[in-house]
């Protein structure tokens, strides 16, 4: 009888033990563990709660505390992040109106090019029809449908000349508007522009180009269209070989107060006998069909708008560099002045 009493007292005992555990203990720590599984899941706004004065509710107070810190600093981070989005959409966004400007003043320019050339070529025999039909109308006595025919002819040929004219209205380049910049603004702005150009071409760009470098007095599209055509001259002298290397070099000439900027390859270069001619209208190397040869005569035409100098250096062999000087800001306002 003692002995069934004895254990039933440490049954007694034991269930309390059992309870008193699952209450005060085994109960906080399900709720701890609950919360640090949920936060590993991703709940970071989930916290423990826990009031109590003993070891468990101190851990739990130093794990809300680091939750809410996390939080917080997760929180930074997405601000952060979506900041850093909003910042490359809006760069790519300025980059493709960049490139689309540029390209349309580059088409603008090769148009001009080309309706000029179609303008001289075409205006020298229509004004010799139309002369020579004036001339004959001046006689008399022709018959009235020779006559009535002398004078259509003069009438279309007319015509023809203010198409012509109003074709080169159309195509003419917008006036340029020049603005006060940097070199390394230039650069900025136009080299990523190029890197459709090269990425999937073995050819790396350098670029050497100080930071203190006086402004310059450009019109900033004109003068990233002249860039670009000379690296894309200098891709395509790369094209096919082994390591190409384009180097974008700026330096000062504070005795003419003037900024060169060179576009350099390590390509095939330039035979001595084609140098003379390779800022030719429509004159290339290359035969495939298109629109070719206009590039270097485009970059010749915007530098004198800026009233600077084209030079161009290449051997066989020795690549070629192509050297744009233009004038500081304070040169090209004088020169300005004095137009």
């Amino acid at each position: 009888m003692l002995l069934y009493s004895s254990l039933g007292l440490l049954l007694i005992i034991f269930i309390v033990l059992f309870v008193s555990y699952d209450w005060l203990i085994g109960r906080s720590l399900r709720t701890i563990t609950k919360t640090i599984d949920e936060f590993q899941e991703g709940k970071y706004q989930h916290r423990i709660h826990l009031k109590r004065q003993d070891e468990l509710g101190h851990l739990a107070a130093h794990f809300d505390d680091m939750a809410g810190e996390i939080e917080q600093v997760l929180a930074r981070n997405l601000e952060l992040t979506e900041h850093l989005e909003n910042r490359v959409q809006e760069e790519t966004l300025k980059v493709v109106q960049l490139q689309n400007q540029v390209n349309q003043l580059q088409q603008l320019t090769a148009m001009g090019y080309l309706t000029a050339t179609l303008a001289h070529d075409m205006g020298t025999p229509l004004h010799s029809i139309a002369g020579l039909a004036r001339l004959l109308l001046e006689r008399e006595n022709w018959p009235p449908d020779v006559n009535r025919k002398l004078e259509l002819i003069v009438q279309q040929t007319q015509r023809l000349h203010t198409v012509i004219q109003n074709i080169r209205r159309v195509t003419r380049p917008p006036e340029p508007h020049f603005e006060a910049t940097t070199v390394e603004e230039l650069l900025n702005e136009t080299l990523p522009l190029v890197e459709p150009m090269i990425q999937n071409m073995n050819i790396a760009i350098r670029v050497q180009a100080p930071p203190d470098l006086p402004p310059l007095l450009v019109d900033r599209y004109r003068i990233q269209t002249a860039l670009l055509n000379l690296i894309q001259n200098a891709t395509e002298a790369l094209s096919g070989r082994d390591e190409g290397v384009i180097t974008v070099l700026a330096v000062l000439d504070a005795v003419n107060q003037r900024i060169a900027i060179s576009i350099g390859d390590n390509g095939p270069g330039i035979p001595p006998e084609l140098m003379a001619k390779i800022c030719e209208p429509f004159f290339s190397t290359h035969s495939d069909e298109g629109l070719r040869g206009l590039g270097l005569a485009i970059v010749q035409d915007i530098i004198k708008i800026h009233s600077g100098h084209l030079e161009i250096k290449g051997q066989p062999g020795e690549g070629t560099t192509v050297s744009l000087y233009l004038p500081v800001y304070e040169q090209a306002i004088g020169n300005r002045q004095q137009q």
